[in-house]
Order: C-alpha cells, then sequence, then structure tokens
C-alpha cells in the first residue's frame, strides 16, 4: 500500500483475497494487477474508490514478460469498483465473475463518466476480456462501457448470468476515436446470458475502415435503447442472430427513429439457429437493416421469430432462407 491507496500486484503467483478491503479515512482504494493474478474467494467483499482517480482497478504499467493477468471472482464474493480499466499493453487480461457480483458506477472525468474500459493497446493481438459465467455485472446510469478505444481486441461475454449497462460504445464513447487499425470489438450473449443496455449505445466511434464491432446472440437475451452511431465513423457493426432474442423496449436517452430504431447498426445477420426480435406490447418499432443470412451457413435456418405484443416493421425485404415465425403481434 502507497500514500496514494494504491494495492500493487506483482510475481507471476496468484494473491488470494479472503476478507474484505475498504477504503481508509482518506478514502483512497486502488489495486493494480502488474503480474500474475488475483482471486477473490467465496465471501470476499471488495470496494474501491478514489476521488481523485479514474482507474481504481486497473491493469496498467505490467511487468516485464506479464503476458497473461488476471482477476478471477468465485462464487459469492462482491466488488464495487468506480472504473475497471483493462488496457496495458499485455498480451492477455481477463477478469472473470463466476456467481459473483460486480458494480462499477464510473467516475465522472473530464472526457466522460467511464466504468468499464475493455482497451489492450498494443497491437492488433492483444485481448482483453470480461467474462461473466452467472452472477451479474452492473454500471451507472452515466458510466460508459467502452469498447475497443486503442489497438488490440476487447470483448465481453455474458454466459449465463446477467449485465445491466448504462452507456455503451464500441469505441470512445459518443465521439469518433483515433484511426488506429486491427481493432475489434465484440459483445457475446451465450446459452441463458441476459444483457440489457438501459441508456444509450453507440454502435461504432471509432475511424478506421478495418474495424469491425458485433454483438452476438448465440442464445440469451438483450435489451436495447433506440441506438447510434459517430456519423463521420468508417468500419462495420453487426448483430448476429444464432438462437438469440433482441428486445426493443424504446425508452433510452437518444430520440427513436420510428423506421430505424438501430440507427447506426451496418447489418443484421441470421445464423443457422436462426435468432426472436421482440417488440413489447404497445410498442411500434422499424428495422431499416436488411435481414440477412450468415455466409457460412447455406442451408435453412431456424425461424426469425417475431416475439412481443407490439408490431415490427421491417423496411427492407429480408434474404435469409427460412421461416418467419409471428408468435404475437
Amino acid at each position: 500500500s502507497r500514500n496514494d491507496g494504491r494495492l500493487i500486484k506483482q510475481g507471476s503467483g496468484e494473491q488470494v483475497i479472503a476478507g474484505r478491503i475498504q477504503p481508509g479515512s482518506s478514502s483512497k482504494a486502488r489495486l493494480n494487477v502488474r503480474e500474475g493474478s488475483v482471486r477473490l474467494a467465496a465471501g470476499a467483499e471488495v470496494t474501491l474508490t478514489n476521488a481523485a482517480v479514474r482507474d481504481v482497478l486497473t491493469f496498467e504499467t505490467p511487468s516485464a514478460g506479464a503476458d497473461y493477468r488476471a482477476v478471477v471472482m468465485e462464487p459469492g464474493s462482491k466488488m464495487t469498483a468506480t472504473c475497471l480499466w483493462m488496457g496495458g499493453n499485455s498480451k492477455t487480461n481477463v477478469v472473470e465473475i463466476n456467481q459473483a457480483e460486480l458494480y462499477l458506477p464510473g467516475y465522472a472525468n473530464t472526457n466522460g463518466p467511464d466504468a468499464l474500459v475493455l482497451t489492450p493497446g498494443g497491437n492488433s493481438s492483444n485481448l482483453c476480456s470480461l467474462v461473466v459465467n452467472g452472477g451479474a455485472l452492473v454500471t451507472g446510469d452515466a458510466g460508459w462501457v467502452v469498447l475497443g478505444a486503442n489497438q488490440g481486441n476487447s470483448r465481453l461475454v455474458i454466459n449465463n448470468g446477467s449485465a445491466s449497462l448504462g452507456q455503451v460504445s464500441f469505441g470512445l464513447r459518443d465521439t469518433l476515436g483515433y484511426t488506429f487499425s486491427g481493432v475489434q470489438a465484440d459483445i457475446t450473449v451465450v446459452s441463458n446470458g441476459s444483457l440489457v443496455v438501459r441508456n444509450r449505445l453507440n454502435w461504432n466511434g471509432w475511424n478506421a475502415s478495418d474495424r469491425v464491432n458485433t454483438l452476438a446472440l448465440n442464445g440469451g437475451f438483450a435489451a436495447l435503447p433506440p441506438t447510434f452511431a459517430v456519423p463521420t465513423n468508417a468500419g462495420l457493426s453487426q448483430v448476429v442472430f444464432n438462437g438469440g432474442t433482441v428486445s426493443l423496449p424504446g425508452g433510452g436517452w437518444d430520440v427513436e427513429s420510428p423506421t430505424n430504431y438501430l440507427n447506426g447498426l451496418s447489418r443484421i445477420v441470421i445464423g443457422e439457429h436462426g435468432g426472436g426480435i421482440d417488440v413489447p406490447f404497445n410498442r411500434s418499432a422499424g428495422v431499416r437493416q436488411t435481414l440477412m443470412q450468415d455466409s457460412a451457413w447455406t442451408g435453412t435456418v431456424r425461424a426469425l421469430r417475431k416475439c412481443g405484443l407490439g408490431t415490427l416493421s421491417l423496411q427492407r425485404v429480408p434474404r435469409f432462407k427460412g421461416e418467419v415465425d409471428i408468435q404475437a403481434g
């Protein structure tokens, strides 16, 4: 521990936290994982806050040769951290939530209130990933989840657990990021996972022609507000269905277009196992993107399901081989 409230994890081994970590009288508490891994044992409770610093749980400044760094939360553990920053120019940074709870309220700095920054940096082979294996990830209403605001690959996986996020950007918040190439960002919902984006979703805040941003629904459920993208962006953003469902409930902080709910999204891809679009009761939502078949699957796809008692308006003719199953509405 230093006078700025920082606990630094060094060495290639694993540090186990079995009790509680709380801010002292100065309200400063930070954890910097420079090497190896930190494990929160069952029942552990950690609170990291610092009024003067955004990145209170961070992977910054890796030790020489630290190619893999991780924070693992065991079932029943809890952590509150103002902002989790997963950069640091090392090959692989990982956070696993295993039937545990991680709350990231966000830090209101001059550039925006960041809650989770997945941005490995370095080069295109580096990876930052946060995996929810049961349990819950929650960010504050105004806290940005920033995916891929530097070089490398950024990945958020929701596997049977839940993620409730205030603001999400595939890029640099609601502005246009740099032109680094080799940047990929994706959110994948698996099995019975659940993703709720409550207030804002920016499909592309990065100015690079080779960029691909993906929301993949391999089962599970995602509820999205009306979306947007920075107008001068480059690159591709896509929703890929392979068994999951997207709900279009309205709300959020951006104005909804009656004909283009998923404004800024480049395309919608239907995979082998189909998918579902839910429009709740007493609502109407328009989708302007062409529903196209995944080029990797040439056979008939399982049905695209229309769920919910509301009205879905497809602005373009679907181009996939399979049924549209109108289950309600």
